[in-house]
């Protein structure tokens, strides 16, 4: 998960100029004062059609919700369903995605009455949120009563894969639950893991470019305690054997994992990651692995890249964030780093056509937000100053922390805003290469 870093304010780097101020959905006050939250997830299934959610803090911390249909931000709500569910108090939605227009699923996690933490999944059909449910095959698993989603990705309406981890008697253990014409199945360990882990394994992060055809990628210990990072990828609805990333120089430090992957084809995606030569994780340490035709090759050092997202467009075309660069593939091979002030989300709608979100310090003490362009030879363009962001909040430390595109135009972004009265949580569209003026969400109070 991420943290908003102290000084932080919004970067989103896009396909293309026009960006208005900013403008609060409820008029001229924060809508929820002494009273925020998170944003952690963003997806579009169609231009102007999406959704995002995260955590809203009240006197229980809920899972929050909000979709964009025809262009306008509706209503944020607290996930239907959920409030049963978190009778323990928390809540939190930490992924969604959309595979097309109304059609979107969504996982996290709850507290039960119990204070056992549980995973939940959720399903969005027709443009409207059906009730959270509990991850089905969690009561077998769950033994040790802590469980989580931490990615969803999603093919088709309908047919979707989620992956996280869940607590036996003994450890933590990775897993992956597949969604099959709208109905979830039971959760199971990730094949090949319970050879591999003897302390702690994850899935950080799961995507799908077909049904039945997805990749996931995380960490697992060894019984020293060393963390290693590894892919798994499914092919025609089984999911195949776990493999530690090829590439023995990430064993170093005795700490890798695979943090962000993207498939832009079946059987060919990429994921990138953190790994340790002196036994504590550098900005320079890291690495993007890439499958083709089934097949995950070696592991490559990305020096300055810390790989905080990755977004593939086609196979072999993808793009990788961090830090303040980005790195493209080209037809199967990663070029060099390239410095986009402040990156670190990224979402591709088509191959060397990305959009980038963010957030920087600005000089002198002043914190501004920015956007830039991502030209059609390729190039980035300089960052521009967000308008309007600095009447939503004076203190300015914010961020965007999620963006999806559904077409190369045609975007969303959203972040948080600290701190007027609370953290304030905002949204911000795209629409025929033009951004539109950010919305700040009123989260439902709880």
């Amino acid at each position: 998960m991420r943290a908003l870093a102290p000084a932080a304010v919004v970067l989103v780097v896009a396909l293309s100029a026009g960006w208005g101020g900013a403008v609060d959905a409820s008029g001229s006050t924060p809508p929820n004062p002494g009273h925020g939250g998170y944003l952690w997830s963003i997806s579009c299934g169609a231009p102007e059609d999406c959704a995002a959610g995260g955590q809203v803090n009240g006197t229980r911390d809920e899972a929050w919700v909000i979709s964009e249909t025809q262009g306008r931000w509706g209503k944020a709500i607290v996930m239907p369903g959920i409030a049963k569910l978190s009778t323990g108090g928390i809540a939190q939605l930490n992924s969604v995605s959309c595979a097309a227009a109304g059609a979107c699923a969504a996982g996290g996690f709850y507290n039960d009455a119990h204070g056992r933490e549980q995973a939940f999944v959720a399903e969005r059909t027709n443009g409207h949120w059906r009730n959270a449910i509990k991850v089905p095959g969690m009561a077998t698993l769950n033994t040790g009563g802590e469980a989580l989603v931490f990615s969803v990705s999603c093919a088709a309406p309908g047919d979707c894969a989620a992956g996280g981890f869940y607590r036996d008697k003994a450890n933590l253990q990775a897993y992956v639950v597949d969604e099959k014409n709208g109905h979830w199945g039971r959760a199971i360990e990730v094949p090949g893991m319970a050879t591999l882990n003897s302390g702690a394994a994850v899935v950080n992060s799961i995507s799908c470019a077909a049904v039945g055809d997805c990749a996931a990628g995380g960490s697992y210990a060894d019984g020293s305690g060393n963390a290693h990072a590894f892919v798994v990828s499914e092919t025609n609805g089984t999911w195949g054997a776990a493999i530690e990333v090829p590439g023995t120089d990430l064993d170093a430090g005795g700490s890798a994992e695979v943090q962000t992957i993207s498939c832009g084809a079946a059987g060919d995606c990429s994921a990138g990651g953190a790994y340790a030569d002196d036994n504590q994780f550098h900005d320079s340490s890291v690495f993007l692995v890439s499958e083709t035709n089934g097949t995950w090759g070696n592991a490559i050092v990305t020096p300055g890249l810390p790989g905080d997202g990755l977004s593939c467009a086609a196979a072999g075309e993808c793009a990788a964030v961090g830090g303040g660069f980005v790195v493209s593939e080209t037809n199967g091979i990663w070029g060099d780093p390239v410095p986009v002030t402040g990156a670190e989300s990224i979402s591709c709608a088509v191959a060397r056509r990305c959009a980038v979100g963010g957030s920087y310090v600005a000089g002198a003490g002043t914190e501004q937000a920015s956007v830039a362009n991502n030209k059609a030879n390729g190039s980035w363009s300089k960052p521009i100053t967000v308008r309007g962001l600095p009447k939503l909040s004076p203190y300015g430390w914010r961020g965007v922390y999620a963006i999806s595109c559904a077409t190369a135009g045609s975007c969303a972004a959203g972040g948080d805003d600290c701190c007027t009265k609370g953290r304030q949580v905002f949204v911000v569209s795209e629409k025929n290469g033009v951004w539109g003026r950010a919305v700040l969400v009123a989260l439902p109070r709880t």
